[in-house]
């Protein structure tokens, strides 16, 4: 090889560390950013390890102060270099998928509106993502999940019907444990309410679901909206006192309890109702994604469920033995019909117009 095509593969392969390099800087910047907006969460995790092994990769670039000699000594350089340039841009790729995606579900948080009322016309403008994503999935012809069960319930054969009672045993599962999170923390928010008060918060909570129904009527949806009719009924019977619960909503607002829960309800609705499949699944696929939805879901909710627990026990000192009976019960009888609530729920496409198209 002559001097010039050996000086040509040098400034090749110094252009390349530079881009790799350009590239792991935004990469990491880009990981940087979703971890200090709350945004990076366990998921993050692998993501963050994968572009610290390349910077280490490219630092081992950085401090080429001289070239191989031969051709083939630079041939196999160049090709070490490529590859580690396709692992940043793969990571790249998913750090951009894992951000569209989170963002998704980002929902805005309670605190940021000055009422319950400001705080659904916010959701009402974030919602307009996923009325874009099922428009879309529409006009390409996909369904969502519950019209392609609903399709699924219709074969005679028992394995598909069989599939079709797993996927709504998912739907029932998931709705029932992010419910008796939502019921609770409803519960605690209103302690130091008097009836009336309840009565509001009901109807601006209920319009609050209502506004993250992808595709407007929606079973789902429904069904959490019939749940906090059902707690808002069962707390008309409780007569406890008041003091101290002024300290447990604040606790409320500092934990961001109903944003973790309003986020858990818009990842169920989009599951089941955002029209994204273009075709009917095998029985295998379709139980795989029930357990995945079932995994997805588990992480998420024991974390809001640790911190509702620790807010009915911070709740425990304010109440006299018999109020906390009282409280006691309250849960109970919320929590039974929160469970009929949701074993009633039928997986109907949620515009039956919408299933020819």
């Amino acid at each position: 090889m002559e001097k010039k095509d050996i000086q040509r593969m040098e400034r090749e392969i110094l252009t390349m560390i530079s881009t790799l390099k350009s590239l792991n800087l935004t990469t990491r910047n880009k990981i940087n950013e979703l971890i200090r907006s709350g945004r990076g969460l366990s998921e993050m995790n692998s993501l963050t390890f994968g572009a610290e092994e390349l910077r280490n990769a490219q630092e081992d670039f950085d401090g080429l102060k001289i070239f191989p000699k031969t051709e083939e000594q630079l041939e196999n350089l160049r090709s070490v270099i490529e590859e580690t340039m396709k692992e940043a841009r793969d990571l790249d790729k998913l750090v951009n998928e894992f951000e569209e995606k989170f963002l998704k579900y980002n929902v805005p948080r309670l605190h940021e509106s000055e009422s319950l009322e400001d705080y659904a016309e916010s959701l009402r403008g974030f919602m307009k993502i996923w009325q874009e994503e099922a428009k879309k999935g529409r006009e390409k012809g996909e369904k969502s999940l519950i019209e392609w069960l609903q399709q699924l319930d219709r074969f005679a054969d028992e394995e598909r019907k069989a599939t079709f009672e797993e996927m709504k045993a998912v739907a029932i599962d998931l709705g029932t444990k992010i419910s008796h999170c939502l019921s609770e923390a409803f519960l605690l928010m209103s302690l130091s309410s008097n009836e009336e008060e309840i009565k509001q918060n009901l109807d601006y909570f209920s319009d609050i679901l209502e506004c993250l129904s992808v595709e407007g009527n929606s079973n789902i949806i429904n069904t959490f909206v019939y749940v906090m009719d059902f707690a808002e009924r069962a707390m008309r019977l409780r007569e406890l006192q008041r003091s101290g619960m002024d300290h447990v909503r604040s606790r409320l607002k500092e934990k961001g309890i109903f944003h973790l829960i309003i986020r858990e309800v818009l990842r169920l609705e989009v599951a089941f109702s955002c029209p994204d499949l273009p075709m009917m699944l095998t029985n295998e696929v379709f139980l795989a994604m029930g357990s995945h939805l079932r995994e997805v879901f588990e992480k998420k909710l024991i974390r809001i469920g640790l911190i509702v627990d620790e807010l009915k026990k911070e709740t425990r000192l304010y109440f006299r033995d018999e109020e906390v009976k009282k409280v006691s019960f309250l849960l109970e009888t919320m929590d039974l019909g929160v469970k009929a609530i949701w074993s009633r729920l039928e997986l109907k496409p949620e515009a039956d117009d919408q299933s020819d198209n």
